[in-house]
């Protein structure tokens, strides 16, 4: 190998170990936000240690609703295994199960050292980055076309 090709190798390994410190951190953040986070009795807000949240969505102070409406109201009750959350927005406990399952992947391929499937090429990683983009799209709008569907 090349001192070219082995600096490109060293490049990857230490760009794909910060992209799984930095998913992992996301999830972890996310997943911790949850937890401590509970959804108000009307099921309109979430509240922090019992005090209520301000609203911050703008579709939703103008009356309306985006597709991201009720995600964060889904995590909550998805976290703890409630099957309201489908009701909420019937994307978002996909939406967790796919961030909770990035701890247990990210966290084998820190200890591991590398990828669990060896070192990945450029251009597969960016195929399964827009894969995760696209699944993350169809859960978002697909659940929020569903939820306006069933009212």
């Amino acid at each position: 190998m090349s001192a070219v090709g082995a600096e490109r190798g060293l490049v990857a390994r230490r760009r794909g170990r910060e992209d799984d410190v930095a998913i992992l951190a996301v999830a972890l953040v996310v997943i911790a936000a949850a937890w401590m986070l509970d959804v108000t009795p009307a099921q309109d807000g979430v509240s922090l240690f019992g005090l209520q949240l301000p609203e911050v969505c703008g579709a939703r102070r103008w009356g309306g609703e985006c597709p991201g409406c009720g995600l964060t109201r889904s995590f909550v009750l998805g976290v703890r295994g409630d099957l309201e959350a489908f009701r909420l927005h019937p994307g978002g406990p996909l939406l967790l199960l796919l961030l909770v399952s990035q701890v247990p992947l990210r966290g084998a391929r820190l200890l591991l050292g590398r990828g669990l499937d060896g070192p990945v090429s450029p251009g597969r990683a960016r195929r399964w980055g827009i894969l995760v983009w696209v699944a993350i799209g169809v859960c978002v709008v697909g659940g929020w076309l569903i939820k306006v569907w069933l009212r």
